[in-house]
């Protein structure tokens, strides 16, 4: 009986969904690769939602045109040579007319073409303010580094250990990042988030309004951790974390990830008085973060843990990130105070 009661409520689920309008989706992004942006033009317009729905605007910081890859996928192409990558993100949400906005970078991908569909039927049937991935796609072909970053679920392992990150490791099922669960299904979680414990969130391919997108962010950069702390701290905290995978072709050596962490903990030092988006430590919670990252033995036994739960060796590049981190944001962080003192 009970079966039988489930199958009619998912049918009944199911046509609801079927006569529910769609809204228009506005999939933005900043690019400078034309090899990546037409990957990723593809894989966005292999998604099943209503292709008339889905709005492409591209803000283009090349100097070569790209008119084959705007007609091919019909997109929009904004075309602007501002070197900072954020400022050229909100180029492109600026000029979308979607009352939602997918924000995502060139090195994205979804391998579920149902994930718009999947996503936008959670949020208005949950009234959620945003829906994004909680796993990282992995696969063993993939370049150690990459695979890494999905088995880890984060990028930055200091965001890893201050528990601020916003995917869970690719082997984990249940719920054990911050925020409050306020209900399961088989297709997502939906999470209350308070404004001091915000993750680090909404780049990877997040859906939210085009109003919240741009809440706040008056400003010449469009900084997603930023957008979300703001949203939240205004309320709008219910998320939508689909059991879903996002593709990253993130980068392909160490050397470049550091490359990246070093861009974004230096922006960090420059406006971080600045930011709605901040990591504030006691002295003893940075000595302790310090240490946890410096001295392989944490990173060295959870790198172990990970190990027997799935067998790949990209598991161990994670003590060792984890040290040239802690020398790296120690080394940003002298370096700030210093030109702080000069001046």
């Amino acid at each position: 009986m009970q079966s039988l009661l489930k199958s009619r409520k998912e049918k009944c689920d199911f046509i609801t969904r079927e006569k529910m309008e769609r809204p228009k989706i506005s999939a933005t992004l900043p690019s400078i690769r034309k090899g990546d942006l037409e990957n990723y033009l593809k894989n966005i317009r292999s998604q099943t939602y209503p292709r008339d729905k889905v709005e492409i605007v591209v803000a283009w910081g090349a100097k070569e045109r790209i008119d084959d890859l705007q007609e091919k996928y019909d997109c929009r192409v904004i075309y602007d040579d501002t070197p900072d990558l954020e400022a050229r993100r909100r180029i492109a949400a600026e000029h979308a007319t979607g009352e939602w906005i997918f924000m995502a970078s060139d090195d994205n991908f979804f391998p579920n073409p149902h994930l718009f569909e999947e996503m936008m039927d959670a949020v208005l049937t949950e009234h959620a303010n945003a829906a994004e991935c909680v796993w990282q796609y992995y696969d063993r072909k993939d370049y150690p580094i990459n695979r890494y970053c999905a088995l880890v679920g984060v990028y930055d392992p200091s965001v890893y250990y201050l528990r601020r990150q916003d995917h869970m490791q690719v082997c984990d099922r249940k719920w054990n990042l911050i925020g409050t669960v306020l209900k399961e299904t088989d297709k997502y979680f939906k999470v209350k988030i308070k404004k001091d414990e915000v993750p680090t969130m909404g780049d990877q391919g997040i859906l939210i309004r085009r109003k919240d997108v741009l809440i706040g962010n008056s400003g010449e950069a469009l900084l997603h951790m930023d957008m979300c702390a703001e949203l939240i701290e205004n309320g709008r905290d219910e998320f939508i974390f689909m059991k879903d995978y996002f593709g990253h072709d993130c980068v392909r050596t160490k050397k470049q990830l550091l490359g990246k962490l070093k861009r974004n903990v230096d922006r960090f030092q420059e406006d971080g008085s600045s930011r709605k988006m901040n990591y504030e430590m006691s002295g003893k919670k940075m000595v302790m973060l310090g240490l946890t990252l410096g001295t392989f033995v944490i990173p060295l036994k959870d790198a172990i843990v990970g190990f027997c739960k799935i067998h790949d060796w990209a598991w161990f590049i994670h003590p060792v990130l984890c040290f040239q981190v802690a020398c790296l944001y120690t080394w940003s962080t002298v370096k700030a105070k210093l030109k702080k003192s000069k001046s």
